[in-house]
């Protein structure tokens, strides 16, 4: 039954690769040869899945999640990443690769070209000079999130306040990837929250309806480029939702002012109480020692194998090693038994040298 599901999958084109879009690559070995089963049929690779994305994404997190770094060492970090997975990938997909045993792949496009100016042939003929392609204008890493209207209300605005203060390096970067003069963060400062409360309070709609993008655009007329930066929508979308929760907590607090009044007094009383001296906790008399005659003329006396009184440590009896009472009449103590044998249901028990303390079993072993 599976392999007709196959089947059937197969010639409804499940399993063919779309247009321009090569989804299933011969798998190679580390020479370069098309990899074969026992039969020598050609082993394929599929791509259809996303295992092999997720484990780049995992690889992705573990190494940033737990390693803090600045935008710009993150970006370095990304682009050499990508370029390494890519050539690794080539390698292994791309028949006819050459495997050049590092990454410098710059390095092979200059002695490409070399051999070729001077020899008139190509050095590796599947290699593709990426060195000789035009710059694209695409940006990978820190890419620019801000819409046209928010770029140019900041622009403006910067050409008011002018001149910027001085950004760190990392800042710096984030400007130069994001083409604005000013970095786009997140609420952090102690200014930034008190206006943006005035800039809610003094807003005609209510909280909840304003629109976040109108938000940013008006948010820019408030920037001074130290104490309060530009944002983006996403920015104010979520400042406002913490904003509301906080203030809801606020209008809860003054909401349960009459209750936390009644507490407070109610807490001052039995703190009063608690302040009053403490009055002495009467003891029970203690037991009364025996009288001399009860003691029949000894410092102790026993009372239901009790021993009252007092008695000195050379009139305690000692029992020697060896040495134990005597058994009850009528009763006969039952000779020692090795446990181990007792437990493996073994028929040794009353001779095996476990018997002993310190012994140990000659039969079992645990």
């Amino acid at each position: 039954r599976s392999a007709s599901n196959v089947l059937s999958e197969i010639l409804d084109g499940h399993y063919s690769d779309p247009p321009r879009v090569q989804w299933y690559t011969k798998r190679l070995k580390k020479n370069g040869a098309v990899a074969t089963n026992k039969y020598g049929m050609e082993l394929l690779d599929c791509s259809r899945g996303t295992n092999r994305v997720e484990s780049f994404h995992k690889d992705l997190i573990t190494n940033w999640g737990s390693w803090p770094m600045g935008m710009e060492m993150s970006s370095k970090l990304l682009a050499e990443k990508r370029h390494r997975h890519n050539h690794r990938v080539s390698e292994k997909r791309r028949h006819g690769f050459t495997r050049i045993g590092h990454f410098d792949t710059w390095l092979i496009d200059e002695l490409q070209s070399l051999v070729y100016k001077n020899r008139r042939f190509f050095l590796f003929p599947h290699w593709s000079n990426s060195s000789d392609y035009v710059t694209t204008e695409e940006s990978f890493d820190v890419v620019a999130l801000q819409s046209e209207d928010v770029q140019e209300a900041l622009q403006a605005h910067c050409e008011v306040i002018a001149p910027l203060p001085k950004l760190t390096r990392e800042l710096q970067f984030q400007c130069k990837a994001m083409g604005t003069p000013l970095p786009f963060l997140p609420f952090s400062t102690a200014d930034e929250r008190m206006q943006f409360s005035t800039y809610l309070s003094n807003h005609p709609s209510p909280v909840a309806t304003i629109d976040d993008k109108k938000a940013a655009i008006d948010w820019c007329a408030f920037v001074d480029g130290r104490t309060i930066m530009p944002k983006l929508p996403c920015h104010i979308r979520t400042y406002i939702r913490q904003w509301m929760k906080n203030q809801r907590s606020k209008d809860l607090f003054e909401q349960s002012k009459s209750g936390r009044e009644k507490l407070d007094e109610l807490n001052s009383i039995e703190q009063a109480e608690d302040a009053a001296p403490n009055q002495p906790i009467p003891l029970p008399p203690a037991i009364p020692q025996p009288q001399p005659g009860a003691m029949h003329n000894e410092p102790y006396t026993i009372v239901a194998n009790s021993l009252i009184g007092e008695i000195s440590a050379n009139q305690v009896p000692r029992r020697k090693r060896g040495n134990r009472g005597k058994d009850k009449e009528g009763k006969k103590r039952r000779p020692r038994r090795c446990l181990t044998c007792m437990r493996q249901g073994g028929t040794n028990i009353a001779t095996c040298k476990g018997r002993s303390p310190n012994g140990k079993c000659e039969y079992y072993s645990e």
